[in-house]
């Protein structure tokens, strides 16, 4: 009997000796302080506060039967204070100035196929709110505590839970659930993505706010940031000129939002072509990519822009060394209709900055404005004019929340105007345009869960035009002229059905219409000799692909793909299968596996007849199986991956085989053989690690690769070094975020790629005699890169921002070599001028960005 006494006096008084007692509250103009007093009082907690804090904030509500966690956050949502325990009993009051809240923002995606989760509950426990996903999976939930338990959750995925502070300085996360079938408890992380890593699909997918936390330059540039992972190069520094594991760029299929892009960079190489404002995600496969990709044989960059509707206006506005730039984000229709601009120019036709000036040494050297320069300026007139610009534009139409349209434009161009006099003697003009544009429209629907659409609608378009005109004194005249043209257009569709829980179908035709042309024409009156080239190639495409994906959960992930793939020029088919699985060996080792068989019907050429000017001489042909072929891959690579505590390290190796490489394509100097085929083997291995912390990012990337080369008609027929067998490569990456200032390190290191050496000159041909092919090495490359950025609110308000940045490319000013070649003069005798290209210099940045 006494026990049962004592069991109804311990549950009648416990309620009174829990902290978290409910109690009534009723404020009038009541002072932070005078509000405080009153929770001490009934809560038995202690406050601590700044005197200047106390008195800014006066409060009116009235709140009954809460409990302190609910006043808490009733408090934190009506004004700028953070309260922090530091124990059951002591709570210290800060405000947002020197306590700033945390903003939970990202996407909510599913882990394995990465779908957008939409409708998705994203909970802040400790003030009993929260925000859901929107039909991209994007959320924001602001005014977060670091104390705060954040719950994320997805009908039929496993949920998971978090305290606010592993956010690291409001950066955007990837959310990644789980798909399950049984009643799970909530999973309690400490760590979690920020949309960096590798996919199950064997892609590797980059955020935009994480390509602005690696990159130490003055805008997050896609291309300069993929150097960063293994594999990925870049031999002549340009950001266009990107090789993939022993590819080629012209070997790369790179996507802007459905659209190919056949020339992706400004300034001739320095900057990208794609405004990184206008990119939400980047996806990049090295190797085994999905079966609807085709028509290239090397990496794959597809990306793809911000599609969510918003709200409010917004937008931004940033200015560099380089360009000036706009961003605009308009809801036309709530909810329904939506528009994303961008623009983007250069103004150095009318200012040249010293980031421009650095720039036109490094991409002009040993071309016709560079040597122009030897003549004495008191006799010779110069004018270089050069602009580029880009204009994009990203519509998205909700019919339902099921079924979408976008819709992407994209224009880019490159103007060059040089003209050259030496008084009345001689006068030339060189006019160099490069244009790319591109329109897609994409209908995408969901039919029910298990059924989904795709339709995509693409015109794609490049346009090179160059000619050059010379005159001397006595009239004689000489013009130059290039052109290279390619219209595109595609028709996709697609369909995805899921089998079941574990199992999908993903089934795809595709057709696309190609019309490549180019023409060559060298004119002189002094000469018997005119050279003219003309050519004109039309394709029609066909092709058929299915994908069969297994998944079951973390254990094993399986892709079977089949692409078949009909040409109307050579009336073949060629047939490609894909095949890419991931196995957990433990809990965080996995083991993956890709091969595939690609080909590909366009390339691009050297061209040396018009190239004097010594820019762009790489045009763009149709495989003819004449003097194009078409190429052929074969690839396979294995590998493994582990993550645990916020550290991710990825080893794998691969082999690949390339057939249809020719002479014209490769610039071998031999003198006795113009055209050849041949082929290339490569054997590669890559090493990632990763470390995301609190306040700080870092990378660490290893490559290791070996191509030769075997072309039965040079070098004897035995087989020799790839021109861009770079055999090892490191790369490493470093940002540090502290209270409103940011810092990055980029720092790259490779060995040389390999050059022909010369051994003398042939007195009676005037040709230069060559060693063995590609037997010597360019000495090592290495440059360090940094930025610093301080970041702050313009008002109450984070939706009005300021950033203002500095950046040095090349800190320790490091002249590397990059290329090595030879040139025949005649003075008496034939001599022999050795050439060399050297990397950018030491070149400083200053960047300002307004965002609102």
């Amino acid at each position: 009997m006494k026990y049962l006494i004592l069991f109804f006096f311990i549950l009648i008084t416990f309620p009174l000796l829990s902290q978290e007692k409910a109690s009534t509250f009723s404020f009038e103009n009541a002072s932070l302080k005078e509000v405080l007093n009153k929770l001490e009082s009934q809560f038995d907690v202690r406050f601590s506060y700044r005197d200047d804090i106390a008195s800014q904030y006066t409060f009116s509500f009235e709140i009954s039967e809460a409990s302190l966690d609910v006043i808490i956050a009733k408090l934190q949502q009506e004004s700028h204070l953070v309260f922090e325990k530091i124990s059951s009993r002591y709570i210290i009051v800060k405000d947002s100035d020197t306590a700033r809240f945390i903003t939970i923002k990202g996407r909510l995606v599913d882990k394995v196929t990465q779908t957008p989760l939409w409708g998705g509950t994203i909970i802040n426990r400790s003030q009993n709110r929260g925000c859901i996903s929107d039909e991209e999976g994007y959320f924001e939930l602001t005014k977060n505590a670091s104390v705060d338990t954040i719950l994320i959750q997805y009908i039929g995925f496993a949920s998971i839970k978090f305290c606010a502070n592993i956010i690291s300085n409001n950066l955007p996360i990837k959310a990644e659930l789980y798909e399950s079938h049984e009643q799970l408890n909530e999973v309690l992380i400490d760590q979690i993505s920020d949309g960096t890593g590798n996919n199950y699909n064997g892609s590797i997918i980059l955020s935009a706010d994480d390509i602005k936390s690696v990159t130490a330059s003055p805008d997050p540039d896609v291309f300069e940031t993929l150097q960063l992972l293994p594999g990925v190069i870049s031999p002549s520094e340009s950001n266009s000129d990107l090789h993939i594991r022993g590819g080629t760029p012209d070997q790369n299929l790179i996507l802007w939002n459905g659209i190919t892009i056949y020339h992706n960079s400004h300034f001739f190489g320095m900057i990208s072509a794609l405004n990184p404002h206008q990119i939400s995600d980047v996806k990049i496969f090295r190797s085994g990519a999905s079966a609807q990709y085709g028509n290239r044989i090397s990496g794959v960059i597809d990306m793809r822009s911000d599609r969510r509707l918003q709200e409010q206006v917004t937008g931004s506005l940033g200015a560099n060394f380089n360009y000036m730039d706009a961003l605009l984000k308009l809801p036309i229709k709530k909810d329904k209709v939506g528009v994303s601009l961008s623009f983007r120019r250069s103004y150095n036709d009318f200012i040249k900055t010293p980031s421009f000036n650095h720039y036109s040494d490094r991409v002009f050297q040993n071309t016709i404005i560079s040597e122009n320069k030897a003549f004495d300026s008191e006799y010779t007139k110069t004018n270089t004019d050069f602009y580029f610009k880009d204009l994009s534009l990203n519509t998205t139409i909700s019919f339902s929340d099921d079924h979408k349209l976008y819709v992407n434009y994209l224009y880019s161009i490159n103007d060059l105007d040089y003209s050259f006099s030496i008084d009345d003697y001689y006068k030339s003009e060189d006019r160099l345009k490069i244009s790319n544009q591109g329109l897609s429209l994409i209908s995408e629907g969901r039919w029910s869960r298990n059924v989904r659409h795709s339709i995509k609608g693409e015109f794609a378009y490049y346009d090179l035009d160059y000619s050059y005109q010379g005159e001397i004194e006595n009239g004689e005249k000489s013009k130059n002229i290039k052109t290279n043209t390619i219209k595109e257009l595609g028709l996709d569709a697609e369909v995805q059905i899921r089998l079941g829980p574990w199992s999908k179908l993903r089934t795809g035709l595709q057709m696309t219409s190609q019309t490549v042309d180019y023409f060559f024409q060298s004119v002189a009156d002094s000469s018997d000799y005119n050279y003219n080239d003309k050519n004109k190639g039309d394709e029609n495409s066909f092709a058929f692909y299915s994908e069969l994906q297994f998944n079951r959960r973390k254990d094993f992930y399986i892709n079977l793909g089949l692409r078949f793939n009909y040409l109307t020029s050579t009336e073949e088919v060629f047939f490609e299968p894909r095949l890419y699985a991931k196995l957990k060996l433990a809990k965080p080792l996995y083991f993956k596996l890709a091969a595939s068989i690609k080909n590909q019907n366009i390339s691009q050429i050297l061209e040396f007849q018009t190239s004097d000017f010594g820019l762009e001489n790489q045009v763009w042909g149709l495989a003819d199986n004449l003097n194009i072929p078409i190429l052929k891959s074969k690839q396979i690579s294995g590998g493994l991956e582990w993550e645990k505590d916020g550290v991710n390290i990825g080893l794998e190796t691969y082999f690949k085989q390339d057939e249809g490489l020719t002479s014209v394509s490769k610039a071998f100097v031999n003198k006795n053989v113009f055209y050849a085929e041949g082929k290339s083997k490569t054997w590669g291995f890559d090493a990632l690690c990763r470390k995301r912390g609190q306040n700080y990012n870092s990378l660490l990337s290893y490559s290791l690769i070996k191509t030769n080369y075997r072309f039965p008609d040079l070098n004897e027929g035995r087989t020799f070094r790839g021109n861009f067998d770079i055999r090892h490569a490191l790369a490493a990456a470093f940002t540090y975020h502290w209270q409103f200032f940011e810092f990055s390190l980029n720092w790259k290191w490779r060995t040389g790629k390999p050059y022909t050496p010369a051994n003398s000159i042939d007195p009676e041909s005037g040709l230069i005699n060559y060693d063995e092919m590609n037997s010597q090495r360019i000495s090592n490359y290495h440059r360090l890169d940094f930025s610093s950025a301080y970041k702050f609110s313009l008002s109450n308000s984070s939706k009005r921002q300021l950033k203002l940045g500095f950046s040095l490319q090349n800190v320790y000013d490091k002249k590397n070599v990059l290329d090595r070649s030879y040139m025949i003069y005649y003075d008496e005798t034939y001599q022999m001028n050795e050439i060399k290209s050297y990397s950018l210099g030491i070149t400083p940045n200053v960047f300002v960005r307004f965002e609102f």
